[in-house]
């Protein structure tokens, strides 16, 4: 649903997506994106994981936590996560709009 949305911003461009946070972390050095969402939960490597090998890779990159609940909110927060969004809460769109505002300086409001 993400990348449909995307797909219909005119201020987003959706670089690439991939099914694990190590697939991220190549991915992100090959793309070097201004922002990037991370699932917390992802087979193999997850996002809390991948979080500091992205802050490495990809200086400067704006990293968006997407989750089905807080749990790992204080996991991710001392990880470096720019935003936490709940996966309920969060429509496509507003995750868009979010990672849009970061880029440009805003602070994340979830």
């Amino acid at each position: 649903m993400l990348r449909a949305a995307g797909e219909m911003s005119e201020s987003v461009v959706i670089v690439g997506e991939a099914v694990d946070g190590k697939e991220g972390v190549v991915l992100c050095a090959r793309a070097h994106p201004d922002a990037v969402v991370l699932d917390v939960e992802m087979p193999g490597m997850d996002g809390i994981e991948a979080l500091p090998k992205l802050r490495a890779d990809t200086p400067g990159v704006k990293i968006a936590m997407f989750s089905s609940d807080d749990l790992r909110r204080p996991e991710a927060e001392r990880a470096g996560a720019d935003g936490y969004f709940l996966k309920l809460d969060t429509s496509p769109f507003d995750l868009l709009d979010e990672l849009v505002a970061m880029v440009r300086g805003a602070h994340a409001t979830a």
